[in-house]
């Protein structure tokens, strides 16, 4: 095939295969789902009536969280060179002072998925 038409064959045959991946990707991932659902069915919350007043919620039952974009591209770099000393720290110099040990910004903090002491950076942050 040469041409704009054999190009055009080209690119077809491209997109039919790239169809059949994202298909096949799609499969596994529902199935993967499903199974997931099976071995984790949800709870029945008509089973037991809760006191609303008496209770506190569960760690899990925090909100969303995460890191901006503002964090990560104003203040965090800004962080990181003053808790290494260094101008430019890589991601190896930057962990052990600001991600985890005893100068971790999660050190001393409550986690609000589990309750317990010391929680992860995301949650820190």
């Amino acid at each position: 095939v040469s041409g704009a038409s054999g190009s055009i064959a080209y690119i077809a045959v491209g997109f039919s295969i790239a169809s059949v991946i994202l298909i096949a990707c799609v499969c596994c991932c529902a199935r993967a789902f499903w199974r997931q659902q099976a071995k984790h069915p949800e709870p029945d919350l008509e089973a037991a009536p809760v006191d609303e007043a008496d209770s506190e919620p569960e760690p899990t039952q925090t909100a969303p969280c995460g890191i901006s974009a503002q964090y990560i591209l104003n203040i965090f770099p800004a962080e990181a060179c003053a808790a290494t000393g260094l101008d430019n720290p890589t991601f190896h110099k930057i962990c052990p002072v600001l991600a985890f040990g005893d100068s971790g910004k999660g050190k001393h903090r409550i986690c609000p998925r589990d309750g317990k002491m010391d929680c992860s950076i995301v949650d820190a942050v």
